[in-house]
This record gives structure tokens, C-alpha cells and sequence, in this order.
């Protein structure tokens, strides 16, 4: 049959049960029609049998109608001539209009459209849909989903962007979603596995996938498409990892050149291109080695708000997996070093560890730059999420390093050690420790100025002997 107008593909047509059949017809004739004859703008779930009925009340009445389904214009004509009666139900997949001269023998004059096709603006909280829905590979998917809601409000109408929107939302169990490191979070939180279901559905209708990766590109950036792919191939995990990598590796990908940035490229290309179903690895295929680097620095601009939503004791087995798959790329020799930026990395951690435990001998009696070595590897320490997670750590840390600026000079009463103790001790750690030490000071001062005035004015007798070689004015 040559193409003509109204015509559609069989994949467009809703898909409705008997059931559901039954309850399009018996709402059509809730009033009465010159004909019972009817065509229905769908395909059925399960290819109907020979003598298909089903029964319910038209216009009060008790009915049996006759189920037929067309193949083409042509079958159905030939299905009109060899008609047994007129309540029968034509269900058309192949077009959404008919020829005017097929639609005048049927009830309403015309091919019925199913109540999820004219519901389908509701089912994402607005009253209309725009033409680009109308037209696109959602409303398929939307019709196949029969009355899933996946958004409630009262919009004038629903662009394609929004809605696509609307279903990722309702399937994260989200109410907003505003930017990509949300979406990464909601597909790390995915627990019963909702992506992978959604990818199914996407695969029965062409061309929708894309559709849906075009839809996220827009709207957040060229870090969406891969966050889909690993949220619909349940990887988002790896994708986290990549997240921290990108983080961690942002100064030398955005260097793009020098052997550390062929180093780097060459071990993700290794990761990416070998891992079957990465979620780079298509991007990776497409943009090459450049198009990889700016991907990953994209995505490490994400990793701040990822790791805010990702917060909780209830989260820390999902950050430990994330970060063991960052190590697993960023983990051989070679590579560590590359990584040495990273607060979140454990590696980087215990190597910063190391440093600040090594740089502590070497400030005693040294010159001043050894102390300011301290001083570096202690600030670099603190600066780790590790580190700010223990507060004991960060106690023992700030006291070593004041320990180092003080023991550093040869000559502690002297000018020199004295200003450097003051500086040492005006940074913002251990300053309640500082003022402490202060005091007792000032009190003991105290205590050994009265003792010396007690022991000038009183007789001096077996009693007031302290025992310790000195006068005490309060015995």
C-alpha cells in the first residue's frame, strides 16, 4: 500500500488487552450510535483468535462484539465485505485515520482513538501536549505504558524536553532534577534496579534511546548521554569512579599534552576501551582520546555535589565502591603520582600520611624551611576527606606541627624561636590549646609571687616548710 496521510508505523498504535478493549468500546457506546460498528486505533497485546469476542453493555443493552484485527487498508476492507454483523470491533494498528469512506460506515464517523492516547497530556500533569510529543518516539513509549502517571499538575501544555524529563524523574523517584551530579546520584541510589527496566522498554520502541540522550544533552550537558548509559546498563558505579578520576587527573586532562597526559590517556583507554559496556566507551569511539579528556573534566566538575548527595553512614559502602574502582584506574605505579591532588582518594591519604610523618624529623634544629615543609604536608594532610572525618587525627596532627615549629630552632630562647612559636601558634589550630598553656603561666607566676611576699613576712618555722625547698605563704 503506497503511503498516504494519517498513515503510522504498527509500533505507534497503543498496545491494549481484551480487557482493556472492552472497557474503550463500552465507554465509546455509553451512548447511542446509528451503527455498533467500530475501529479502535490500537493493536492487541496478544493476536486475537478466529471467532474473538467480547461482552459488555452498549447503550444499556447487552452486547457480543466480534474482535478483528487489520493488517492494511486493504485487509480491512476485505474484513468490511465478508462482515457477520455490525457490532464488530476493527483494531487498526497501521494508521491513525481512515479513508472517509470506511470512516462514514462506523459509530462517531470516524477511527477511535483510545482514552490513553487523549489522556496523555493528564499523565504528565498538563492539559495539552506540543506537536513535538505528539511526534516523537515518548509517545509511543508513554502509550505502551498504558495510565502510568508520570507527573501531576495543571501546565498549559508539556514540551518533549519536560516530559522526557518527567519520566526519568518518576522512575528516580525524584521530585526535581536539576543538574547531572543529580542525576549520577539518583541512578548510584537506584537499589531495585529501575534503570535496566527502563532500558527494555526503550528497546522496544526505536530510535527512543536516542531520543531520550538527545533530550539529557541538552539539558545537562555532554556528561547526560553517559550518565544514561550507565544509569540504563546499571554502571553507574564506574561512572562514579570516573567522576573522582576526573577530579583527581583535572589539571593534567586540561593540560592536554606532555608525557603525564599520554601516560593518563593510554591507561584509560586500556580501562574504557577493554571493559565491556563501559559508559564512555562509546563517547571514547566517537570523540577519540580529546573528546575522552573533556568528558572526564566535565564530569569531575560534578564530583563536589555528588559527594554531598552521596553523604551518610548509609551511603559509605556505595562511596568505598566507587573509590576502589577510582584506585583500580589510578592505582598502578606509574600512575599514582598523577593522583596526588585528590582529597578523596584513600591512596592519596596514606601517602600524605607518610610525607608528614617523614618531614617531622628534619624540622628539628633545622632551617626554617624545613618547618615550613611541616607546615605544607601538614595543611595537605588536613585537606583530605579522611582526615576531616576524625577528629583525633586532626588533634594529633595540629599538635605535631606546633611541636616541629617550636623544637625546630637550636636556640628556643631566642629571638628567632620566639617569633616563630608566635606564629605557630597564631594558626587556627590549636589556639584553645595556646591560650590554655598561657594561663596556667600567668597563674603560677602568681602563685610563686605570693609565696615569695609570704616568706618575707611570716616567722620562718617547721610549719610553713613545704617540703620542697621553698617557703609556701599558703601553709
Amino acid at each position: 500500500m503506497s503511503p498516504r496521510e494519517g498513515e503510522a508505523l504498527e509500533s505507534d498504535a497503543p498496545t491494549l488487552s481484551l480487557e482493556q478493549l472492552r472497557r474503550e468500546l463500552e465507554r465509546l457506546h455509553g451512548r447511542p450510535h446509528r451503527t455498533l460498528r467500530t475501529a479502535v486505533f490500537a493493536r492487541l497485546l496478544e493476536p486475537p483468535g478466529p471467532d474473538e469476542r467480547v461482552e459488555l453493555s452498549a447503550n444499556g443493552t447487552p452486547r457480543r462484539f466480534r474482535v478483528v484485527q487489520a493488517r492494511g487498508e486493504l485487509d480491512l476492507r476485505r474484513e468490511l465485505s465478508r462482515e457477520e454483523g455490525e457490532a464488530t470491533a476493527y483494531v487498526v494498528p497501521f494508521a491513525r485515520a481512515l479513508p472517509r469512506d470506511i470512516e462514514a460506515t462506523l459509530a462517531g464517523g470516524r477511527l477511535h482513538l483510545p482514552e490513553a492516547e487523549n489522556l496523555l497530556a493528564r499523565r504528565f500533569g498538563a492539559r495539552t501536549i506540543t506537536p513535538r510529543v505528539r511526534g516523537s518516539r515518548l509517545r509511543v513509549l508513554a502509550l505502551r505504558e498504558g495510565s502510568r502517571v508520570y507527573a501531576r499538575g495543571d501546565a498549559a501544555s508539556v514540551d518533549l524536553d519536560d516530559a522526557w524529563l518527567a519520566v526519568v524523574r518518576e522512575r528516580l523517584r525524584v521530585p526535581h532534577l536539576e543538574g547531572a551530579a543529580q542525576l549520577l546520584a539518583g541512578a548510584l541510589l537506584d537499589r531495585d534496579r529501575r534503570g535496566p527496566a527502563l532500558a527494555e522498554l526503550l528497546d522496544q520502541v526505536k530510535d527512543a534511546r536516542e531520543e531520550l540522550a538527545s533530550v539529557l544533552e541538552r539539558r545537562m550537558g555532554p556528561s547526560g548521554p553517559a550518565i544514561l548509559a550507565a544509569w540504563l546498563g546499571d554502571r553507574a558505579v564506574e561512572l562514579g569512579a570516573m567522576v573522582i578520576v576526573g577530579e583527581a587527573t583535572r589539571a593534567i586532562l586540561t593540560g592536554g599534552g606532555g608525557p603525564s597526559f599520554t601516560l593518563l590517556t593510554a591507561v584509560l583507554d586500556v580501562r574504557i576501551v577493554h571493559t565491556a559496556g563501559h559508559p564512555l566507551r562509546s563517547l571514547r569511539e566517537k570523540e577519540g582520546t580529546a573528546g575522552l579528556a573533556r568528558a572526564l573534566v566535565e564530569l569531575g566538575h560534578h564530583a563536589p555535589g555528588l559527594w554531598a548527595r552521596l553523604a551518610g553512614a548509609s551511603n559509605d559502602p556505595l562511596r568505598r565502591a566507587i573509590l576502589g574502582e577510582a584506585e583500580k584506574v589510578l592505582g598502578g605505579e606509574q600512575v599514582r603520582p598523577l593522583a596526588a591532588g585528590s582529597n578523596r582518594l584513600p591512596m592519596v591519604f596514606e601517602a600524605r600520611c607518610a610525607a608528614f610523618v617523614d618531614a617531622l624529623p628534619s624540622a628539628f634544629g633545622a632551617e626554617e624551611r624545613a618547618i615550613a615543609a611541616v607546615d605544607d604536608a601538614a595543611a595537605a594532610l588536613l585537606a583530605h576527606d579522611l582526615a576531616r572525618e576524625d577528629e583525633r587525627l586532626r588533634e594529633q596532627v595540629t599538635m605535631a606541627a606546633r611541636l616541629a615549629a617550636f623544637l625546630g630552632d637550636p636556640d628556643a630562647n631566642g629571638l628567632a624561636a620566639r617569633s616563630r612559636w608566635r606564629r605557630a601558634s597564631r594558626r587556627s589550630w590549636g589556639t584553645p590549646t595556646r591560650t590554655a598553656s598561657r594561663r596556667g603561666r600567668i597563674e603560677r607566676r602568681r602563685r610563686e609571687r605570693r609565696c615569695s611576699r609570704s616568706r618575707r613576712s611570716r616567722p620562718r618555722s617547721a610549719a610553713g616548710w613545704t617540703g620542697r625547698g621553698r617557703w609556701c605563704a599558703g601553709t
